[in-house]
């Protein structure tokens, strides 16, 4: 049933806009426009009661009217705004299964890309509407509260009125978001970055400038990261330094045959890997930008040409898409550091699987702190200097054990061959009767000489 407030004499519902009028002398409400053509003509009797006219603005009704506007918007921005949140959400679940059933029969990286463009397309759009809708929602949720409020109504009346005319606007053009069907979804995959610019339309410059945007993303989530990387190998070399006790050089020479020379000292080490590192780094952020600022240079060039309707080679077209899905692949490869280079290499394995790019990356994050990190690493090197110092000393030890052992085995075989030379010598000179003793001299030579000779190649394989 229609509550709304009729305006007596013409009958049409009362609005928000202007306070209405009251014909006090019959208790009868009127629109604005009505009681002012009333109020010109004052002596004229009440058009419905025919009595003496009297009325006056009805402030009350006024404020009714757009308490209940207030009232009406909420449940219709929440309608709204659920509706959108559930179109978003089912878009995302269609957007998903149809990457899970493609993904297979579809090339991967193309697959890929227009999923995640389609997928920003739509989480754009949420983004938009939520921002929009949230804007106004904050300002009109605190002044529908003190609304209510007799005294804030009369100081504030042209702000309300001002704020559902607001609304109206806002609801006439709020963003919707619209349900995608799976033939819409299969259509913008099926499209490649190539039919887009051959096209030559609105949408092929969306289409071009939704992949810009793609290669940027790609860019400064490399690009961070690898300055990050960087600053982590600054960080090391400069706190390394009052750590270690010999003020190792590290020259060109020795970066250019890091590969093929040995290194003999754990300094020089570690410097030599801190400095191929930021060599490496250096250098693919510097590709990487140069890469990036080609492609940009290329897609703009493409841009106008599209915006424009201008003839386009096709072997352009070709280079520019080559380079944008070549560079959406990209990722850093690391430098590693031959194991050849030092002769411990195994104590040095658990810092450099630290300082390994596969490890940075996975431990990076918003709460990640590089400094701690850095320190974390050198004090691990720290740490563990007098265990290797140890570590080397045994296996010292043991290096110079084996080559006494080696030296006493050769001894023992030139010894046994000698015994069993001698005693072939003495079982020919002995009668019949007296050969027992040479003859177990000689079998006792034998079997010394091939336990001696097998313990010796043991000795010789192991080191």
């Amino acid at each position: 049933m229609n509550t709304d407030p009729v305006c007596e004499i013409c009958r049409i519902k009362i609005t928000y806009d202007k306070a209405p009028f009251k014909l006090t002398c019959c208790n009868k409400n009127i629109c604005w426009k009505c009681g002012e053509e009333l109020t010109k003509k004052p002596r004229d009797p009440c058009p419905k009661c025919i009595k003496n006219l009297s009325l006056e603005k009805d402030i009350k009704l006024h404020q009714k009217i757009i308490q209940k506007e207030f009232d009406e918007i909420e449940p219709k921005i929440n309608s709204h705004h659920l509706n959108n949140f559930k179109n978003h959400q089912k878009n995302l679940e269609k957007i998903h299964n149809y990457y899970t059933q493609q993904r297979d029969l579809q090339d991967f990286n193309t697959l890929n890309n227009t999923i995640r463009i389609l997928r920003k397309d739509q989480d754009i759009k949420m983004t938009g509407y939520v921002n929009q809708v949230c804007t106004f929602q904050t300002k009109f949720r605190d002044f529908a509260n003190k609304i209510k409020s007799p005294e804030f109504y009369h100081n504030n009346l042209d702000e309300a009125i001002d704020l559902i005319n607001e609304y109206k606007i806002f609801f006439k053009f709020k963003i919707e978001i619209d349900a995608l069907s799976s033939t819409k979804i299969d259509e913008f995959c099926q499209t490649s970055l190539t039919n887009a610019l051959n096209e030559k339309s609105l949408e092929s410059l969306k289409f071009l400038l939704d992949y810009k945007d793609l290669i940027n993303e790609h860019f400064t989530r490399n690009y961070f990261l690898l300055n990050n990387y960087q600053e982590f190998f600054k960080l090391l070399k400069e706190n390394f330094e009052p750590v270690f006790e010999n003020k190792w050089p590290v020259t060109p020479d020795m970066l250019t045959k890091r590969l093929k020379s040995k290194i003999e000292n754990d300094e020089k080490f570690i410097k030599i890997l801190l400095e191929v590192k930021l060599m490496h780094i250096e250098t693919e952020r510097t590709k990487l930008f140069n890469v990036l600022k080609h492609i940009y240079e290329l897609i703009d060039t493409f841009y106008e040409e599209i915006r424009d309707l201008k003839e386009t080679n096709q072997v352009k077209y070709d280079e520019v898409v080559f380079k944008i899905e070549h560079f959406l692949k990209y990722e850093f490869i690391d430098v590693e550091l031959n194991s050849e280079m030092l002769e411990d290499f195994f104590y040095f394995e658990n810092l450099i699987q630290k300082c390994s790019f596969k490890n940075f990356k996975n431990l990076f994050s918003d709460k990640f702190k590089i400094a701690d990190y850095a320190q974390e690493v050198i004090n691990d090197y720290v740490s563990n200097k007098d265990k290797r110092k140890t570590l080397r000393t045994l296996k010292k030890t043991g290096e110079l054990m084996d080559t006494f052992t080696i030296g006493f085995d050769i001894a023992k075989m030139f010894s046994y061959t000698i015994l069993i030379g001698i005693s072939f010598a003495n079982l020919k000179a002995c009668p019949y009767k007296g050969f027992l003793l040479p003859l177990t001299m000689i079998l006792l030579g034998v079997i010394g000489l091939l336990f001696t000779s097998t313990r010796f190649t043991i000795s010789i394989l192991s080191t």
